[in-house]
């Protein structure tokens, strides 16, 4: 499924992780840490040492209800969410059987969201099964463990595909997929009013972080924030784009608190809430992990995610060689009122294009330009792109593009990915449309 990270040969040896000296960012090259960096770096320690704690007890209580001898932890490392709190447990039995589990820590009630996540989507789609979890909290840490699933992540093999006919493979992967979810959608479809709607687990990805912690910890901090160039009007390859991101997210806020007053009930399923190529593993089945946003939800919350992270996300996350592969940043100028960018694209995007085809085809009974809900679709996927990832955290030169692509992202037709290039006509190089 994944490599390791580190090993952690026994619980009460553990040795802490590294800390990163934090990156220069896009708005000031000043390696000073101010008070708030300090204080992240602080947390981070802090967890990190709360962590292995709580590996230890969580240790002490596997082997006891399991009767088995923990010989090895390690943690998990993935493509997306390299930073999560999962490891791989290999034990051995009395008789001297060995047996391998993944063991997932969480915090702030997201293993209880994850079980009920699990109970919502059992028996339709294929999910590792739960061996244990948690009785007591450990340092503020709950835990599940399951059942090793072996093989790798959707993202992982994408990202090793050097041939036509590996990626035709990966495309009838992708229908696959999508036909495991049909079929949970098409057994599940409701209706939804706002309330119900406001507290989807779903909705904790959109809305509860536009107004919640994720935006004020992203964007609320420090005179050298990358938010300080929300307000800029986008000028791009010569083309005023018609919107600004602050625009753009007051005009989200706007349409949330305008529903709270309406009346209307709109279509729902239920759905995972989070599959993208990262939560899925591939090996023969088809496995659907980190199910905690799995609940009742809208056809187009249920899409944003995965439409979103295996087209564009993955490599503003993880693949920032990739990304300036496809795109380059031919000039930059920021005016004070104005940025002026001229952006060229590189290569073609077909297969990320191929790939949200197939999602929107597999799913036009429930998202099509007809599909009612509180925000759009384009909504969405720009919630995405600003409140998955801290984007401070970005070399500059992504950090240019993130503000391009984010209010590219609230004007194109999702429905035609294509229409994504439509943004580059202008340039003086060859389009890759």
């Amino acid at each position: 499924m994944t490599n390791s990270d580190h090993s952690i040969h026994r619980p009460d040896g553990a040795k802490n992780d590294s800390v990163k000296v934090p990156r220069k960012n896009f708005m000031n090259n000043s390696l000073s840490i101010t008070a708030e960096k300090y204080s992240a770096v602080k947390k981070l320690i802090q967890h990190k040492f709360s962590i292995h704690i709580a590996i230890k007890y969580a240790s002490l209580e596997i082997e006891q209800k399991l009767r088995e001898k923990i010989i090895s932890i390690k943690r998990v490392k993935k493509a997306y969410g390299s930073n999560a709190n999962s490891f791989f447990v290999k034990t051995t039995s009395v008789d001297g059987t060995q047996k391998t589990y993944f063991l997932k820590f969480g915090r702030n009630k997201n293993i209880d969201d994850e079980l009920k996540g699990d109970s919502y989507i059992q028996g339709t789609l294929r999910t590792p099964k739960i061996v244990l979890s948690s009785k007591s909290k450990f340092f503020g840490h709950e835990w599940i463990l399951y059942e090793h699933v072996h093989g790798r992540l959707m993202n992982e093999v994408l990202l090793d595909i050097r041939d036509d006919k590996a990626l035709n493979g990966f495309f009838d992967l992708e229908r696959q997929k999508e036909a495991s979810l049909s079929s949970l959608y098409y057994r599940s479809v409701s209706f939804i009013d706002y309330k119900g709607y406001i507290e989807s687990m779903a909705n904790r990805l959109f809305y509860k972080r536009l107004v919640g912690n994720f935006y004020k910890e992203f964007y609320e901090r420090g005179s050298d924030n990358i938010s300080s160039l929300f307000d800029r009007v986008m000028i791009v390859n010569n083309k005023r784009l018609p919107l600004t991101i602050n625009q753009i997210i007051d005009n989200i806020k706007r349409k949330y608190h305008d529903a709270e007053y309406s009346s209307n009930k709109i279509r729902s399923i239920v759905g995972h809430g989070d599959a993208h190529h990262g939560n899925i593993i591939v090996e023969g089945d088809i496995w659907f992990i980190d199910n905690e946003y799995a609940d009742i939800t809208t056809p187009f919350m249920e899409l944003a995610k995965p439409y979103y992270n295996d087209f564009l996300g993955d490599l503003f996350f993880h693949q920032h060689e990739l990304l300036n592969e496809y795109f380059k940043i031919i000039s930059y100028k920021d005016t004070g009122k104005e940025i002026h960018i001229e952006i060229v694209p590189l290569e073609s995007m077909d297969k990320y294009f191929t790939i949200t085809k197939i999602k929107l085809d597999s799913r036009k009974d429930f998202v099509n330009k007809e599909t009612e809900d509180f925000i759009s679709l384009n909504d969405y996927l720009f919630l995405c792109h600003i409140l998955t990832k801290n984007p401070n955290d970005y070399p500059q030169e992504i950090q240019k593009q993130f503000l391009v692509f984010a209010i590219i992202l609230s004007l194109f037709d999702p429905f035609n990915p294509r229409s994504f290039y439509s943004f580059f006509k202008s340039l003086k190089y060859e389009s890759c449309e």
